[in-house]
C-alpha cells in the first residue's frame, strides 16, 4: 500500500511516501523537507507537499501518518517547541484525507526501531537483546525525546514519554552549577536544557560566563554566524577547541547518565537506543569519551546494566519509516498502537 508519513521536528519537518508490504520494511518512494517554524501546523505542512508534488487529494495514498514533537492530551497536540495546538481529530478534515493520523515524533520513532537492522545503529555498549524485553528510546536533538517499548500480546506497544522535561539531576559540582545556571536563566532545569542541541550551547555559555576569557574570538564568531551546536560538537570532537571539547565532554557524561536512568527506570533489558541528528555526529565522542562510564555508574545496579546493549541509530528516516509503519497498521486494523 502507499502512505505518507511525516516526521515534523522543532526545526525541520520531513515528508515521505512509503509503499508498504504486510510485515515488511517501508520502501521510500519519495522524500520533501521543510522548515517547520515557517509553518503554523502540520496540515499546513502537508498542504504544502502536496501542492508542491502537485498530488491530489483523491491520489492512491491509503494512508497518512504525521509524527510531530509534541505530546498528546485530550485531543489536542501541543508542540512546545514551535507553540502549536493542534486539533488532533480536526487534522484529517484540514488535510482532505479523513483517515490521516497524529502522532508523538518518538511513538513514531519508537514503531521506527522495529524496522532496523543491524547496518542500521552503531554499538556504544554490546549486551544481550532478547525480544520480550522492555526498549528504551530517546533522542537529543532540538528537543529531547523519549518513548519506550513494552511487549504485550505478541508484538511490541510503543509508548510515548516527555521524559526530556523532567528535572536534571547533578551529579558532579560542575553538574550542579550548571544546575543553578540553568534554573535562573530558564525557571526550571530539565534534562532537555542539558541533553540536546540547544543544551549543548547552554553548556557552553555556562562554561564562558564561569570563565569569559576561556573563549577563543574566532569560536564566538562561528557560533554566532551559524549552527551553533553543530560548531561545539565539531570544535569539540576534533580537539580544536577546549572549551567546546570540555562542553562536549559535560554533554556525553550527562546522556550517559541520563541513558543509565532511564535503563533502570524502564528495565530496558532489551536495549537502549538513542536517535536523533546529534548522536550520530558524535559517535567518536560518545565511544572514546565518558558515556559508557556515567552510563552504568549506578551504584548497587551497575552489574545489572552491564547485560543492556546500547545502539545509537544512524538511520536518519527511522521516525519517518515509523510513521510509515503506524500509517498502514491504521488502515489494516485501526490501530495507531
Amino acid at each position: 500500500m502507499s502512505v505518507l508519513a511525516g516526521d515534523i521536528g522543532g526545526t525541520h519537518a520531513r515528508l515521505a511516501r512509503f509503499e508498504v508490504r504486510e510485515g515488511g520494511v517501508p520502501q521510500l518512494v519519495d522524500e520533501w523537507t521543510a522548515d517547520s517554524p515557517d509553518y503554523q501546523g502540520p496540515a499546513a505542512i502537508v498542504r504544502a507537499y502536496m501542492d508542491e508534488r502537485a498530488i491530489p487529494a483523491t491520489a492512491d495514498l491509503e494512508g497518512i501518518c504525521i509524527a510531530v514533537a509534541g505530546p498528546i492530551r485530550d485531543g489536542t497536540l501541543r508542540v512546545p517547541n514551535l507553540g502549536w495546538q493542534v486539533d488532533v481529530a480536526g487534522f484529517g478534515e484540514e488535510v482532505g484525507f479523513p483517515a490521516a493520523t497524529l502522532i508523538n515524533d518518538f511513538t513514531a520513532v519508537g514503531h521506527g526501531v522495529l524496522t532496523l537492522t543491524e547496518s542500521d545503529w552503531a554499538e556504544l555498549h554490546p549486551g544481550t537483546c532478547d525480544e520480550g524485553e522492555a526498549i528504551a528510546v530517546l533522542g537529543p536533538g532540538t528537543g529531547l525525546g523519549h518513548a519506550y517499548l513494552v511487549w504485550d500480546d505478541g508484538a511490541y506497544r510503543v509508548h510515548p514519554s516527555e521524559g526530556g522535561h523532567v528535572d536534571f539531576a547533578p551529579r558532579t559540582e560542575t553538574e550542579w552549577a550548571l544546575s543553578q545556571y540553568l534554573r535562573r536563566r530558564y525557571g526550571h532545569a530539565s534534562w532537555e536544557r542539558v541533553v540536546s542541541g540547544p543544551g549543548l550551547v547552554n553548556i557552553y555559555r555556562f562554561l564562558v560566563d564561569a570563565d569569559p576569557h576561556a573563549e577563543v574570538a574566532a569560536v564566538r564568531e562561528e557560533l554566532e554566524s551559524g549552527d551553533a551546536p553543530a560548531v561545539i560538537s565539531r570544535r569539540g570532537a576534533d580537539g580544536s577547541d577546549p572549551l567546546c571539547g570540555r562542553a562536549l565532554d559535560i554533554f556525553v557524561s550527562a546522556l550517559g547518565a541520563l541513558s543509565g536512568n532511564v535503563a533502570l527506570m524502564m528495565e530496558a533489558f532489551g536495549g537502549v537506543y538513542i536517535a536523533g541528528g546529534i548522536a550520530p555526529q558524535i559517535l567518536s565522542a560518545l565511544r572514546d569519551g565518558p558515556f559508557v562510564q556515567s552510563f552504568l555508574a549506578k551504584g548497587r545496579l551497575s552489574e545489572l546494566l552491564e547485560s543492556v546493549p546500547v545502539r545509537v541509530i544512524l538511520d536518519p528516516r527511522v521516525g519517518l519509516r515509523g510513521a510509515a509503519s503506524v500509517a498502514a497498521r491504521v488502515v489494516s486494523r485501526g490501530s495507531a498502537q
